[in-house]
């Protein structure tokens, strides 16, 4: 065998290999998205009224995320809910705009409320944080 066909040879095994790895990491990277679920229990010494709203005002949530630059309540197709309705409950969708202002820029990931349970009416909330 001449260095030629030797190059040749190594070249093309190269090549595959380099192709079906890239085959891979393509079926890898366009499959199924994945569901990832955040558990944080924080005790807090605030009035469950005052959390409520503070839940209820979007516009601080995107300060409680890294990165975070907004969030819009949207309906199960994505379509965004006028704010005279949004009212955060159960088993409804929220659209969080993530800005990394670096390599991956801006994206958006949808989060359901999968239990959300408001606190209940009392005579004696003022909405501002007591201790219990």
């Amino acid at each position: 065998m001449r260095k030629s066909q030797i190059f040749q040879i190594m070249f093309g095994t190269w090549a595959l290999i380099f192709a079906v790895c890239g085959i891979y990491v393509y079926s890898v990277a366009s499959g199924p998205d994945f569901d990832i679920e955040m558990v944080r229990p924080i005790p807090s010494k605030l009035s469950p009224q005052f959390l409520d709203q503070a839940l209820n005002f979007y516009p601080h949530w995107p300060a409680w995320f890294h990165s975070g630059s907004k969030l819009t309540q949207v309906d199960e197709h994505g379509v965004e809910i006028p704010k005279s309705q949004q009212k955060l409950q159960t088993g409804d969708y929220l659209r969080l705009g993530i800005d990394t202002k670096r390599l991956h820029g801006k994206y958006d990931v949808t989060l359901l409320v999968k239990e959300y349970t408001p606190p209940e009416k009392s005579d004696s909330s003022s909405g501002v944080g007591h201790e219990e």
